[in-house]
């Protein structure tokens, strides 16, 4: 990289004038990526959305409704309490959209004269309800003062209003404990608060820009939720750690040589590792793609987004900034700082006993994977928010009061392959009711119903199964595969959590070979090796899945203070992606320091040494900068962003720890010349 060196030297302050431009520029979008995100992104191309198509064709309306809560806050009869109802929905603004109104009664007969329910069903789908959830609520609060009765709205679009606002406010919080922390380590790191400021500086232009790229592009296209968590987590967690390791070499060159040549020393080195980092990661993230849902396929491109403009501040705002300063200033690294005498006498005694270390850490890791086998995943809902928020509690007691225990709805259509539905698709049709009547395990079937044009037909049903049970599972599965002559099409929470995780099993299959090849390779290229790639590609795994096992362990098992709760079905994949692509950055960055001690001195053990000592203060601190930056999100408000914050800080950790401290230099040992096969 000798030519990129020179001309950041001589057009370093165009550089960084350029950068501070484009910050100027991004910085009033980059505020407003919450208002083009979309929902969970959790939809697939199947039966359910096919079915709520149809329905909509027929009805109208779009999706799941709306829904206001009464509950009585005095003592009233049922008819006082309808009245109250009836007069408070003639105080209800004109909302667009809105196709209906329906009123429920509690199930439960003792609920009746404290409860009531109304739905709003609207034309708009459910991320275009946003304007509507804050005009009910408005609507509610005016009345609610009245302390006669509490009004509470729920409903998809307004969990999902909730979640939006809960996961920016995670994110504040995130940002206000993790960025001091990670500075204060970066001045300890850099023993300085100059050069700990290029780091930081350089995270948060990267996230900026990033922010502002994805609002134009949200705009356009949908954009999960989830995107204002990943970029800021994975955007300062990776453009801190390229600085970082990019400003500590430049130190250490400055030591031996002028500015100018330190700049190219670095390029050559610090900038290649960076550069093989980014490509390692972009594969861990690229392989998600092959899992064909929204919120995949967002988040991944939101974080390599983040992650090329990470990488470009890096190589190119960090270096010009490096220049400008005095090298008095940025100071000299290396020589024999206490940190490194204690990565070398690590070292030197892990090699002394590599056999028994390098079993032992193996046999902790796979240790940690166990609870993965117990893993339970769940689609995320209402119950992502905390247990207090407004839209959960009215959900849940909608669920509680107003529908059948126990049970789940779905919802049954059937589409003529004709104009309409002739004689032998309607014998089918009632061939199907009857089935679906007679079976033990339906509560009860509505009657069936012929749309205006006669060409579909609709059931509406009620199975004594939850949702996410095995027995609902098992009921729609049948269906799907009974001989009938008819295109039958389901929809309902058992249909989406099937289909849901259809998918992801069917892309995981590709992505996961996807990945394990492509870093293979990137890194045989690298390091012209055909042992190094492979070990390291296999401790990588390793640490994730038993990062998957500590996430499995500290929610579902309600270890270290979090909430009991199942694991929110997109955080393995988003742990898997991510966490793989970070870890391996700590990968490159020490074999690519043994690499060139070897290549220099041809001692394998001595290079491991040597390696291990100049990269072990870095690492660390990386290691600590990405849980300072990740742990914070562990205490949110929203389930799946807690989720991912400790999977994500349990697998840097554990890559941080027991790989790269333990297990790298014990089979380094271990293995001698032929980690050099070639």
């Amino acid at each position: 990289m000798k030519r990129p060196s020179e001309w950041i030297y001589r057009y370093s302050t165009l550089i960084v004038l350029g950068w501070l431009l484009a910050l100027l520029l991004a910085g009033g979008h980059a505020g407003r990526l919450h208002e083009v995100l979309a929902g969970p992104g959790l939809t697939v191309r199947g039966s359910e959305e096919q079915a709520e198509k149809l329905w909509r064709e027929d009805e109208g309306v779009s999706g799941e409704p709306l829904a206001a809560l009464f509950e009585s806050l005095v003592p009233a009869n049922e008819e006082r309490f309808e009245a109250g109802v009836e007069a408070a929905l003639a105080e209800l603004p004109a909302m667009a959209g809105l196709v209906r109104i329906e009123k429920l009664e509690p199930w439960a007969e003792e609920a009746r004269s404290r409860y009531r329910a109304v739905l709003f069903s609207f034309r708009q789908e459910e991320d275009e309800q946003g304007p509507a959830v804050i005009q009910l609520r408005d609507w509610a609060a005016g009345l609610n003062e009245s302390g006669v009765y509490r009004i509470a709205i729920t409903g998809q679009a307004a969990v999902q209003l909730d979640v939006n606002e809960s996961s920016r406010l995670d994110i504040r919080q995130a940002e206000r404990i993790g960025l001091p922390i990670a500075f204060a380590i970066l001045c300890f790191s850099l023993r300085g608060v100059l050069p700990a400021l290029l780091p930081i500086a350089a995270g948060m232009a990267s996230v900026v820009l990033a922010m502002a790229v994805l609002r134009g592009i949200g705009t356009r296209f949908e954009l999960s939720v989830f995107v204002q968590s990943v970029v800021p987590m994975v955007g300062l967690a990776l453009c801190i750690d390229f600085a970082l390791l990019l400003v500590s070499r430049y130190r250490e060159e400055c030591r031996r040589h002028s500015a100018r040549e330190a700049l190219e020393r670095t390029m050559k080195t610090a900038g290649r590792s960076i550069v093989l980092s980014t490509l390692c990661v972009l594969a861990g993230l690229g392989s998600t793609l092959w899992i064909r849902l929204p919120v995949f396929n967002s988040v991944a491109l939101s974080a390599m987004i983040v992650l090329i403009v990470a990488a470009a501040a890096s190589l190119t705002l960090v270096p010009a900034l490096l220049v400008r300063m005095d090298a008095s200033v940025i100071g000299r690294g290396g020589g024999t700082s206490p940190l490194r005498r204690f990565w070398r006498a690590w070292g030197a005694a892990t090699l002394k006993r590599p056999l028994r270390l390098a079993l032992s850490g193996t046999v902790l890791l796979l240790l940690c994977v166990v609870p993965v086998l117990r893993m339970d995943v769940v689609i995320p809902d209402e119950t992502s928010l905390p247990a207090n928020n407004e839209s959960r509690v009215a959900a849940g007691r909608i669920h509680d009061f107003f529908l059948p225990p126990g049970a789940t709805f779905i919802k049954i259509v059937a589409q003529s392959r004709h104009a309409a539905l002739d004689e032998k698709e309607l014998s089918e049709w009632k061939r199907l009711y009857r089935a679906v009547e007679q079976d033990p395990r339906v509560l009860f079937a509505g009657a069936p119903s012929l749309n205006g044009e006669g060409n579909r037909a609709w059931l509406n049903v009620w199975i004594g199964a939850r949702a996410e049970s095995g027995e609902a599972a098992a009921w729609v599965r049948e269906l799907r595969q009974a001989p009938y002559e008819l295109n039958i099409y389901l929809a309902g929470k058992p249909v989406e959590r099937q289909e849901i995780l259809s998918e992801i099993a069917r892309g995981i299959k590709k992505a996961i070979p996807t990945l394990l090849l492509t870093n293979y390779f990137l890194l045989l290229l690298a390091f012209r090796s055909y042992v190094i790639p492979f070990k390291a590609v296999l401790m990588n795994a390793l640490a994730i899945a038993a990062a998957f096992g500590i996430v499995t362990l500290a929610f579902q098992g309600g270890l270290l203070g979090m909430p009991q709760e199942g694991i929110a079905v997109v955080v393995p994949v988003f742990v898997f992606g991510l966490a793989f692509g970070i870890s391996m950055d700590y990968g490159v960055f020490l074999l690519t320091r043994i690499a060139e001690n070897y290549r220099r001195t041809g001692d394998n053990d001595r290079a491991v040494l040597e390696g291990l000592a100049a990269t072990g203060p870095m690492i660390t601190s990386a290691a600590a900068i990405m849980t300072a930056v990740c742990l914070p999100f562990a205490w949110g408000d929203v389930a799946g962003v807690r989720q991912l914050g400790v999977g994500l800080t349990a697998a840097v950790l554990l890559d941080a720890t027991l790989v790269r401290m333990l297990l790298v230099p014990t089979w380094m040992k271990l293995l001698g010349r032929w980690n050099w096969y070639f």
